[in-house]
């Protein structure tokens, strides 16, 4: 499993699940208490949410998201996640607040191209299939 976007050659995908997206930013942040954000609030364009957090890992030189968000928790760096990461990432002195108006983060299942495993192929089915009971690709759940 792999959020979007990523190098596609070589790879087949079939994307499993939008959801929205959140920043992160230090608990005594001016956006911490409001009820969500927008791209202008944190001087982001669009087209420059899919690869904010590598971005982020970069310029402050993180050398991984556990990292990025301790600096977060320092008051030193703000970043854009997907929902489902901050959820599996709380941390203390951390705020993660919705992003009303950001495209929405793409988890997708990858395998090799011209794969021809059948438990691949029968991953895929069942994951596709849990997709389409679950009412197809959004995630409409709470931030």
């Amino acid at each position: 499993l792999i959020h979007e976007p990523f190098d596609r050659r070589g790879l087949d995908a079939e994307i499993i699940l939008e959801e929205p997206r959140v920043a992160a930013v230090p608990r005594d942040h001016p956006f911490a208490g409001r009820p969500s954000v927008t791209l202008a609030d944190l001087g982001l364009l669009s087209e420059d949410v899919d690869r904010q957090t590598e971005r982020d890992i970069d310029a402050y030189q993180a050398e991984d998201l556990a990292q990025l968000l301790a600096l977060v928790a320092l008051g030193s760096a703000t970043t854009v996640l997907a929902r489902s990461t901050a959820e599996r990432y709380p941390r203390p002195g951390v705020s993660y607040i919705p992003i009303s108006d950001a495209p929405p983060a793409r988890l997708a299942i990858v395998w090799q191209e011209h794969a021809s495993s059948l438990g691949i192929a029968a991953l895929v089915r069942a994951t596709t299939a849990l997709r389409e009971s679950a009412g197809g690709l959004v995630d409409h759940g709470g931030a």
